[in-house]
């Protein structure tokens, strides 16, 4: 058995790891969003030195960690989970590669407001335009991120199109997601 093979294939069957995977980087971030988000959110539990993140699967759902059990803040107070919305992008800086991107609420909220600005309103994924989004992790919070958006309305390449056909829903990699920290990671 080849391992790098198994890899690669496990890395495109399950949607993880290689390159497959977008992680903002410092500065200016050109994508075009594929797809409707589907939100996730996530504690994050300190152990020592370290904080591992939990998955929540729900409060409904039996996730352990709200209530009395919610991981503390640096104040000592319960701390909400931390949501991010999954979704497809085309990464304009890496080749126009698809990528299943974890956007934070800033970004996400920065999208969102578009749909009020008659110059920028769009009805339906992918998007008809591009956004910029520069990334500074020497800010905190909403400052961390800054949306652009482009004023040119192109069309996705078809070569991306085509890749969008045999994607996993974004809904069913939250769904397995969850399902995973229930069934204990």
């Amino acid at each position: 058995m080849n391992l790098s093979e198994s890899l690669k294939q496990a890395e495109k069957e399950y949607e993880i790891g290689g390159g497959d995977y977008f992680k903002f980087e410092e500065g200016e971030n050109k994508i075009r969003i594929l797809t409707m988000w589907e939100p996730l959110a996530t504690h994050f539990v300190k152990v020592g030195s370290k904080t591992n993140p939990h998955v929540c699967y729900g409060k409904d759902k039996g996730c352990p960690l709200h209530d009395e059990n919610a991981p503390l803040n640096d104040k000592g107070e319960p701390a909400s989970p931390t949501v991010r919305f999954v979704t497809y992008i085309c990464d304009r800086k890496d080749d126009d590669k698809i990528k299943v991107a974890d956007l934070p609420y800033t970004v996400v909220k920065a999208i969102t407001s578009l749909q009020g600005d008659e110059d920028y309103a769009f009805d339906d994924f992918p998007m008809p335009f591009d956004v910029k989004v520069k990334y500074d992790k020497k800010e905190a919070g909403a400052a961390m991120y800054s949306v652009t958006p482009s004023p040119n309305r192109e069309p996705v390449p078809d070569v991306v199109i085509d890749g969008m056909i045999n994607k996993k829903e974004v809904s069913r990699i939250v769904d397995e997601k969850k399902a995973k920290e229930a069934l204990g990671g």
